[in-house]
């Protein structure tokens, strides 16, 4: 009898422990879980700036006139409200993490002389958005002044 009571103490013992070690752990977890869910978003994000920083610079070495079109997928997670923007001379993105919190990603600076049209569609087939956006090359334009700034379109607001 004394060994099939040590077996169920033994078994009782380990439930009790694997149970405290649970509730320690999957919050842990789940915090972790959101961290890289955000991660990813940001990321997302500053390689879509980038990747329409980079076609803004290439148009650039291009003669008065040229453009490319450049698309780009966002996140269409209602949750983050990722959206890609510009400016006169820089691009970014902004989203909000798992909390609701706003972030805005550094913005990208890139040449005076280039300009970007465009806003997001649906894209179909993925669950994400797609900015298709026109980078072209006007030599006439100049540098706007300090205060001076516009905002591409954005898709949540």
């Amino acid at each position: 009898m004394a060994r099939g009571q040590a077996t169920v103490e033994f078994i009782l013992i380990v439930v009790i422990m694997l149970t405290i070690l649970a509730t320690i752990s999957i919050p842990m977890i789940n915090e972790v879980t959101d961290w890289v869910a955000d991660m990813g978003v940001a990321v997302s994000m500053g390689s879509s700036a980038q990747r329409v920083v980079s076609t803004a610079e290439e148009v650039a070495l291009m003669g008065c006139g040229s453009y490319k079109k450049v698309r780009v997928a966002v996140d269409d997670n209602p949750l983050a409200a990722a959206n890609l923007r510009w400016g006169k001379d820089a691009v970014w993105g902004n989203y909000s993490d798992q909390d609701g919190t706003p972030h805005e990603l550094r913005q990208l600076d890139y040449p005076s002389f280039v300009r970007l049209d465009g806003g997001c569609d649906q894209y179909v087939g993925g669950a994400s958005r797609e900015y298709v956006v026109t980078v072209s090359k006007d030599c006439s334009a100049q540098r706007p002044t300090a205060g001076e700034t516009s905002v591409g379109e954005v898709c949540y607001a």
